[in-house]
C-alpha cells in the first residue's frame, strides 16, 4: 500500500494562485490543514494491516519492533512534509524493506524552526537502513528504507552461515 501526499506540489500551485491574486491587488490566502493526526494514523495503520496480509506469503516474518518503529518514523515523516511542504510517499509493499520518500524543492533547516524539525530529520538518517539522497539543481529527493521484516529461510533452504 502507498500513502502520498503531495504537499510541495500543493503549496507550489497555491503560491502561485496566491501571487497571481496579489499582483492583481487581491489578499494573501492562508490554507488551513487537510488532514487530521487520527487520519493519518488510520492511513498508517490500514497501511501496516495490509502489509501483515502480503507478509504471509513469503519467505519473511513480521518483525514487531522494526514495524513500530517504522509506523513511528512514517508518521514523524509526514508530519515533517506537511511543515517542510515536501511530497512524501510511504511504500510497504516491498516484503523486505519500506520506504520513506520526501521530494520537492530545497530543505532548509533553519534555526528559526526549532529544534523539532531538525530532530525528526537526523532520526530519518540515523534509523533508516538506508538512505538515498538525489538533487536535481532545483529540489531534492530523499528516500529511506527500512527493513521492517526478518528473512527466513525457504523450506529446505540453509540459512546462511
Amino acid at each position: 500500500m502507498k500513502v502520498v501526499r503531495n504537499y510541495y506540489d500543493l503549496s507550489q500551485a497555491e503560491r502561485e494562485s496566491n501571487m497571481r491574486k496579489l499582483e492583481e491587488g487581491g489578499t494573501w490566502e492562508v490554507p488551513e490543514g487537510d488532514i487530521s493526526e487520527e487520519q493519518m494514523k488510520q492511513e498508517i495503520a490500514a497501511m501496516v494491516k495490509q502489509s501483515d496480509e502480503s507478509a504471509k506469503d513469503s519467505n519473511f516474518v513480521e518483525d514487531e519492533a522494526r514495524k513500530e518503529r517504522f509506523d513511528l518514523m512514517s508518521r514523524s515523516a509526514l508530519l515533517l512534509a506537511k511543515y517542510l511542504n515536501l511530497n512524501i510517499e510511504i511504500d510497504t509493499d516491498n516484503k523486505k524493506h519500506s520506504t520513506i520518500e520526501l521530494s520537492g524543492g530545497p530543505i532548509l533547516l533553519l534555526k528559526e524552526m526549532g529544534k523539532t524539525v531538525r530532530e525528526i530529520m537526523a532520526v530519518l538518517f540515523s534509523s533508516a537502513d538506508e538512505a538515498w539522497v538525489d538533487g536535481n539543481g532545483i529540489g531534492v529527493r530523499l528516500v529511506f528504507f527500512f527493513e521492517v521484516n526478518r528473512k527466513v529461510p525457504a523450506a529446505g533452504e540453509h540459512p546462511a552461515g
